[in-house]
């Protein structure tokens, strides 16, 4: 058991920022990159948040570049970020959380690529420098360097939980669920293993990042127009709607049994467990329950559900979602649900009303 003060409180407004690089349009070998359709997956987050484009909590941003001649400069704007959200929220200086949600296409040890400039018609030559530098002209970045060092140099001074969603493949390995066999083992990548920037996250005890995909290996997304999004943040979400469904109902409930009154020589056990119960507990609120459930979820549709046309033969293609993180049940997404929906969800107000008076949780569970 760990004590309430490992918790990070919860109690006001965090930011947001969702970043969709889906343009690329590339001279070879990178000519056959798909356009992907991150505009669902925006759409959900949006949607799974509470959020629209004018909240002024969250900053969004499509299709950023390595030109510096451009607005759209991927380096500037991770530059500003934090201005700019200040400017949209003066009141928000000092958020409770920073939520970073990123689509685009990736490569291995973390690296993403940015948008190019141009249109299908007049490609651009693709980043030719091995390795890549992931500065100036090249266009890949790092989710270690570029995003999450950034985003934590801006708020070091303030220990809240920054959250990392990145929606990218990591190399184009495919894992498969052979018929009447085991998983195979996870091999290297050409021999080589992930940098030490995948393998741990920066030297910090606040960051969560959660993925689609192990390293090496693909991920899967619907193309633009299919209306699908990607695997990871359709099951995400789902995975977070199911959790304020869940707990609504819960709520009701408790409601109900609350009003069933004991003597007062015979309290009614029910109100005891009111007492003692962790909302996060009950509900699977926590960071870690939601990894969980969003890789049961891609897991079950890749397996099940996933329409037979779509599916490898003779083999079920597998998607296994990987979260790296020193938060664990220290961060409770059911919280971080309820600072956006609790002035439309009458249980949520009633409850994020309690917590902030009560402060944070009694207990929450650990490793």
């Amino acid at each position: 058991m760990m004590t309430e003060d490992l918790e990070y409180p919860i109690d006001g407004k965090g930011v947001f920022v969702v970043m969709k690089l889906c343009q690329h349009f590339f001279k070879k070998p990178w000519d056959k990159l798909s356009t992907l359709d991150y505009d669902t997956d925006k759409d959900s987050i949006l949607e799974t948040f509470n959020l629209t484009l004018y909240s002024p909590n969250l900053l969004y941003a499509e299709n950023l570049t390595n030109e510096n001649s451009s607005n759209n400069n991927f380096d500037r704007f991770m530059d500003t970020f934090s201005q700019q959200l200040e400017e949209k929220d003066e009141a928000n200086k000092e958020p409770s959380f920073v939520m970073f949600v990123l689509m685009s296409h990736g490569l291995v040890n973390g690296g993403v690529l940015l948008s190019t400039p141009e249109s299908e018609k007049n490609r651009v030559d693709p980043c030719d420098c091995e390795p890549h530098t992931g500065t100036g002209e090249c266009y890949v970045r790092y989710i270690s360097t570029h995003i999450m060092k950034k985003v934590c140099d801006v708020y070091g001074h303030l220990s809240i939980p920054k959250i990392f969603v990145i929606q990218t493949c990591r190399g184009d390995e495919r894992g498969v669920i052979l018929a009447n066999g085991v998983d195979t083992r996870i091999s290297r990548l050409n021999g080589v293993a992930p940098s030490e920037l995948e393998l741990f996250i920066l030297n910090t005890s606040d960051c969560f990042l959660f993925r689609p995909c192990l390293e090496g290996h693909g991920s899967w997304a619907g193309v633009e127009g299919s209306k699908f999004g990607s695997f990871f943040i359709k099951h995400f979400c789902q995975a977070l709607k199911q959790l304020r469904e869940s707990a609504n109902h819960s709520a009701e409930n408790r409601k109900k049994l609350s009003g069933v009154r004991g003597s007062k020589d015979c309290p009614h056990p029910f109100e005891r467990l009111l007492s003692l119960a962790n909302e996060e507990n009950m509900e699977g609120g926590w960071l870690v329950n939601i990894c969980q459930r969003t890789t049961e979820l891609v897991t079950n549709w890749l397996i099940h559900e996933i329409p037979e046309s779509a599916k490898t033969e003779p083999t079920d293609d597998k998607q296994q979602p990987h979260f790296s993180s020193s938060l664990a049940y220290k961060v409770s997404f059911l919280k971080i649900l309820k600072t956006q929906w609790e002035e439309k969800d009458q249980y949520l107000a009633e409850w994020y009303d309690k917590m902030q008076g009560t402060g944070r949780s009694t207990s929450a569970q650990s490793f």
